[in-house]
């Protein structure tokens, strides 16, 4: 097709006006689907599809044996203790973090479990999408949750329609949510203080039934205003009482959305996370009678902003070298200094090997445990 001119129908002056407009409607709608296609709306989350995983998530992989086995209980938990099932914490795809508590302080173990709905979840590569959902052996409480800052933006200002006033424009925030309900009791997002816990819900719902067989749930939570520079916690919260598995998100968001439509955020990892990986350090093989005295370790080469308690979690490990698993007695590890951790407890055998897991994010936010917490 030429120009618009070289197009223009002869006769009345009419059918020119009418050629004219549907060329403006054709116009516009291009434009709208282009940005609607390319445009989605940028997401506060750094991992939002839970699909940057930086690890081996396959069962029997050295990373599933050392991290994510049922092979030991959570019990004797305490906000300063960082051995796997006495932290409140325990490993979670980058960006994200998985607190367990078990109700009644009952003993529980919690394996990992790949999602099992939904034709876009590549069920059996581990390694190509790291949701996920935790089975469990008791009654417990879990919190999946994502931390990210808000941004520094300020309310904008404009003339309202009259042209006689200035007025502020809406900046507020969505929260979206894609995945498998179970025994979820609610999503949303809360305050975080500058040491990463938990003081305030800011906003939470409870999330939809599947439609239908073989479908996610999925969810909006609308109208939220952040304070510029806060420190926040997307977080879906799970009660185990109801049934064996929690919630599985697969997709999540947090994004500008003054309008609120129902709409899905971007879900690409941020460049940095695709550049990020957790970190597992090994201290080395230590005998039986010193663990059980009581051994210092060393940990000024990691980044704990949050205190090494919200980035670190330990094992002790036994089996052969590069498939040791978690030990079933979990020591008690505790922070001596400002760059010194002592691990001290029973060791079924001769040696263990002594292994950290880091993350740069806080892998809890100590929610459970706080009494700003309110029971579903």
């Amino acid at each position: 097709m030429g120009t618009v001119r070289d197009n223009l129908p002869n006769g009345s002056p009419r059918n020119k006006i009418e050629y004219l407009a549907d060329c403006i409607d054709n116009a516009n709608a291009q434009i709208g689907s282009s940005d609607t296609a390319s445009e989605a709306p940028q997401n506060l989350l750094v991992n939002p599809e839970l699909s940057h995983s930086g690890v081996d998530l396959a069962a029997g992989s050295p990373h599933q044996l050392r991290w994510l086995t049922n092979a030991y209980t959570y019990k004797d938990q305490a906000a300063n203790q960082m051995h796997l099932g006495r932290s409140f914490g325990r490993p979670a795809p980058v960006g994200w973090g998985v607190e367990v508590v078990p109700i009644d302080g009952v003993s529980d173990y919690h394996s990992v479990v790949y999602s099992s709905l939904g034709g876009d979840v590549e069920k059996f590569d581990y390694t190509a999408k790291a949701s996920y959902l935790l089975a469990t052996g008791s009654n417990s409480r879990v919190l999946h949750f994502s931390v990210f800052s808000a941004p520094f933006d300020r309310e904008l200002r404009a003339l309202n329609d009259a042209g006689t006033a200035w007025e502020s424009e809406n900046q507020s925030y969505s929260l979206y949510f894609r995945g498998e309900k179970n025994t979820s009791v609610r999503f949303g997002l809360l305050e975080l203080d500058e040491n990463g816990d938990f003081v305030g819900y800011v906003a939470q719902a409870q999330i939809p039934v599947e439609a239908g067989f073989n479908q996610f749930s999925q969810a909006w939570l609308h109208g939220i205003k952040l304070q510029a520079g806060g420190l926040y916690a997307y977080f879906v919260e799970s009660d185990t009482s109801q049934g064996e598995f929690t919630s599985s998100p697969v997709s999540a968001g947090v994004f500008l959305n003054p309008e609120e439509r129902g709409i899905i955020p971007d879900l690409a990892p941020s460049d940095t996370t695709t550049r990020r990986f957790r970190v597992t350090e090994s201290f080395g093989e230590f005998n039986k009678a010193d663990v059980e005295a009581g051994v210092t370790l060393n940990v000024n080469k990691f980044l704990m902003p949050f205190g090494m308690e919200k980035h670190l979690i330990f094992a002790s490990l036994k089996g052969t070298p590069g498939y040791y698993s978690v030990q079933n007695l979990p020591a008690e590890v505790v922070k001596t200094s400002y760059d010194q951790v002592s691990v001290r407890g029973t060791v079924p055998d001769s040696t263990t090997v002594i292994m950290a897991y880091y993350s740069e994010s806080p892998v809890h936010l100590n929610y459970f445990n706080s009494a700003n917490y309110q029971a579903v």
